[in-house]
């Protein structure tokens, strides 16, 4: 439970932000995502994307 909840925090203050668009949120919820599954090192490293 504990792992979503940086993901949790960042949906409910994008929820109050009227700013936000959807490219920005996607790319903010990747690299949380990212990090999250990296132990929460800091900073990241992210070096390309194989789509």
């Amino acid at each position: 439970m504990d792992q979503l909840n940086p993901l949790t925090q960042f949906f409910k203050a994008v929820e109050k932000d009227q700013r936000s668009s959807i490219t920005p949120i996607g790319i903010s919820a990747a690299l949380l995502q990212f990090r999250t599954a990296a132990g929460y090192t800091n900073p990241i490293k992210v070096t390309g994307m194989k789509l």
